[in-house]
């Protein structure tokens, strides 16, 4: 499919920059950010990081979308979002499968 993925700290501004970085670099640009980290009091700060970072990538081509898959119980904002990037929320079940991740998917 051409997806890259990296394991990193998301509350780590410089780990975030520079993987969001790297990924869009590695694809020729960047489309969907699909965010699913829940790290408990720290997911607000962590998804306004990723935010960030993902929608400069995504401005350099005229948009994108983050994909927000946390639980229901953990409602967060997820910081000043640019104009051409839309933010989806999707309520991730305790153990998410492939048809959830479809149908997560298919919402965009």
């Amino acid at each position: 499919m051409g997806a890259q993925s990296q394991a990193i700290n998301a509350t780590n501004e410089m780990a975030v920059r520079v993987m969001v970085r790297q990924v869009s670099k590695a694809l020729g640009g960047l489309g969907l950010l699909a965010f699913c980290a829940d790290l408990g009091d720290a997911t607000g700060d962590a998804l306004a990081l990723a935010v960030r970072f993902a929608s400069r990538e995504m401005s350099r081509t005229g948009g994108g979308t983050v994909l927000v898959a946390l639980p229901h119980d953990r409602p967060v904002e997820p910081g000043e979002v640019p104009e051409g990037v839309s933010v989806v929320f999707v309520e991730a079940p305790p153990d998410p499968d492939a048809a959830w991740a479809r149908e997560a998917l298919a919402r965009l």
